[in-house]
C-alpha cells in the first residue's frame, strides 16, 4: 500500500512539473513586456507626410537619414515626397544624446506604450531574418499634424518593426 501512494505522489509531481513548464512557456511567448520611453520633442509634419508607424534611430547618421536623406531618393522625388529641411533636422539633433539614448520617431501619432514579445514579433513583424527585437507601438486615438520623437535607453537589442 505504501508503494502505491508514493507512485501517486510521484506521478502528481511529474504532472505538476510539466504543467509549470507549459505555463511558463505560454507566459514567455504571450506576455507583453513594456519599454519605458520619454517624450523629447515634436515637429510639424513635412509635406505629404503619412502615418507609417515608427522608425528607430540609434545614431545621428540614422536620424538624419530618416528625416532628411531618405526623401532625396528618386522614388520619393517622383511622388513629390519631401522630408525636412536640414535646419529643422539640426535643431532636432541638438536635443538628442545618442551616447545615452536611442530614439523612436512616430509619424502623426502619439505613442502610449512600446511593447515586445515573441508573439508580437511573429504576428506584427515581417523581418524574420533580423534577430533584434521589434518594438510594437500602441497609439492614442486620432492623428495629429506632428512628427513625435521619443527616447529610450541606449540598447542594441531593439529595432522598428518591419513592413
Amino acid at each position: 500500500m505504501k508503494k502505491k501512494g508514493l507512485k501517486t505522489y510521484h506521478s502528481l509531481g511529474v504532472i505538476l512539473f510539466i504543467f509549470c513548464i507549459v505555463l511558463g512557456l505560454y507566459l514567455y511567448y504571450y506576455y507583453e513586456r513594456t519599454i519605458p520611453f520619454e517624450y523629447v520633442t515634436c515637429i510639424p509634419k513635412f509635406q505629404n507626410c503619412y502615418n507609417k508607424g515608427i522608425d528607430y534611430a540609434e545614431d545621428e547618421k540614422k536620424m538624419c537619414f530618416l528625416l532628411y536623406d531618405f526623401y532625396k531618393k528618386p522614388v520619393c522625388q517622383e511622388i513629390e515626397l519631401k522630408g525636412y529641411d536640414s535646419l529643422v533636422v539640426s535643431q532636432v539633433l541638438r536635443k538628442t544624446d545618442f551616447k545615452r539614448y536611442d530614439y523612436i520617431i512616430s509619424y502623426m501619432r502619439r505613442i502610449t506604450s512600446l511593447k515586445y514579445s515573441p508573439h508580437l514579433t511573429k504576428s506584427r513583424d515581417c523581418l524574420y531574418f533580423d534577430k533584434r527585437i521589434p518594438l510594437i507601438a500602441e497609439y492614442e486615438k486620432g492623428t495629429y499634424n506632428f512628427v513625435y520623437i521619443y527616447r529610450i535607453k541606449n540598447n542594441s537589442k531593439y529595432r522598428a518593426p518591419g513592413p
